[in-house]
């Protein structure tokens, strides 16, 4: 019986453009990769991070690439 190959895994904490750039080698490199942001969107007049503005479509185009998580089990 043939063996699988685990893939290698990554957690990349922060989702700058350092840390998408990052997700994006290792995923081309074959890796399972997790990015963990703590905001959900681009900041208002806020001190802490500078934020990540995309045009709707690119943001389109980025997630028809990612692979969809489960759907959620209802209460």
């Amino acid at each position: 019986m043939k063996e699988k190959k685990k893939k290698a895994k990554a957690v990349i904490v922060g989702g700058s453009i350092a840390g998408l750039s990052c997700a994006h080698a290792l995923l081309s490199a074959g890796w399972d990769v997790v990015v963990l942001e703590r905001s959900r969107g681009p900041p208002t007049d806020s001190p802490a991070g500078a934020g990540l503005g995309l045009h709707p479509l690119a943001l389109r185009i980025i997630h028809s690439r990612l692979p969809q998580p489960p759907p959620s089990p209802e209460p």
